[in-house]
């Protein structure tokens, strides 16, 4: 557990030329994410390579509605707890990640199937890899606007996603009549 807070001081000094408790909401959110994505990322591979000797599975979706990923992630960790602790030793309230709208990336019942789907597959040791497309904007946010009601794009990559895993050499083209979308 250590390492993390090692990572975390690391990441904040080396992306933003900060310190942990000087990080904004959204610098912390990213700076965390990386630091535990650095800490398992010797696991994934371990994983990976014993789940690429059997058959695997692959899920594509649309959507993917995960709940609070900062939470949910350092949750099923079971480090939730700790790192709580630590940030708060920071002075560091681990309600700051309220603050980050996580991208839903649908906000419909498929979205939480499909959530469902690979957690399960998680719980059951089942190899499954999840690939869903990156969108920039969701369906549209419902703002009040001079006594009004007003839909604007809801923008989910307005926070940085450290929990992706971008393959920028697998995106594929898909040509519809009157665009081109990478």
């Amino acid at each position: 557990m250590g390492n993390i807070m090692e990572k975390l001081e690391l990441t904040a000094q080396s992306m933003y030329c900060k310190k942990v408790e000087e990080l904004n909401a959204s610098e912390l959110h990213l700076a965390l994410g990386k630091a535990v994505m650095g800490e398992i990322a010797p696991d994934w591979s371990k994983s990976k390579a014993k789940h690429n000797k059997a058959r695997r599975a692959y899920y594509f979706s649309a959507e993917f509605l995960m709940g609070r990923m900062m939470y949910n992630n350092l949750y099923c960790l079971g480090i939730l707890e700790d790192v709580t602790k630590l940030l708060k030793k920071k002075g560091i309230d681990i309600n700051v990640f309220e603050e980050i709208d996580d991208a839903a990336l649908g906000n419909g019942g498929l979205g939480r199937l499909a959530a469902c789907y690979l957690d399960s597959a998680a719980t059951q040791e089942v190899p499954l890899d999840g690939y869903g497309i990156r969108y920039k904007y969701g369906l549209f946010k419902q703002l009040i606007k001079d006594g009004y009601q007003v839909e604007e794009a809801d923008n989910w990559q307005r926070f940085e996603d450290p929990w992706c895993i971008r393959k920028e050499d697998e995106a594929v083209t898909v040509s519809f009549k009157d665009q081109t979308v990478s």
